[in-house]
């Protein structure tokens, strides 16, 4: 009856050990950081944005995945419009540094803000002119950020 009760003991925890280890390996897949940016420096042309000042947003995701599905599908209008709700709706997973830029600046290399949750990132900028502006920043750790007149041109570097 001891040997019968050890065994069921040593299958519970084994059983406990496991439940914690599939736990940790969920929470390392959710919230690892995948996207490695440190530096963003921009560069906008003289007449971008039809010589108006455009909106430039990077967009730090967690792997949730009803958000990543719909950010990633977005165009720079579409988020725009919709991030102050999906920020309210996804507070614990979505985090924003923004900028707003006008046509002839340049902002020199600075460091991006430290952010809780880097799983994904993109980039968007929200021009006048349709289009999906939108770049989804990689393992790249230096960005430079290139608005003409137009269009969004991300140089890794």
């Amino acid at each position: 009856m001891r040997s019968l009760l050890r065994v069921a003991a040593c299958a519970a925890c084994l059983l406990f050990l496991n439940g914690c280890l599939a736990a940790v390996a969920t929470y390392a897949w959710l919230y690892t950081d995948e996207v490695r940016v440190q530096t963003v420096a921009l560069n906008v042309a003289e007449r971008a944005n039809e010589n108006s000042p455009v909106a430039v947003d990077m967009v730090f995701l967690s792997k949730r995945l009803p958000l990543l599905d719909e950010v990633q599908k977005m165009t720079a209008a579409d988020w725009f419009a919709k991030r102050a709700q999906l920020v309210r709706d996804f507070r614990d997973d979505i985090e924003v540094v923004s900028w707003e830029v006008v046509p002839g600046q340049i902002l020199p290399a600075e460091s991006v803000p430290t952010v809780r949750v880097r799983s994904a990132a993109f980039v968007f900028a929200g021009y006048r002119a349709p289009g999906a502006h939108r770049y989804r920043v990689g393992s790249e750790r230096t960005l430079l950020l290139s608005l003409g007149a137009n269009e969004l041109t991300v140089t890794p570097k």
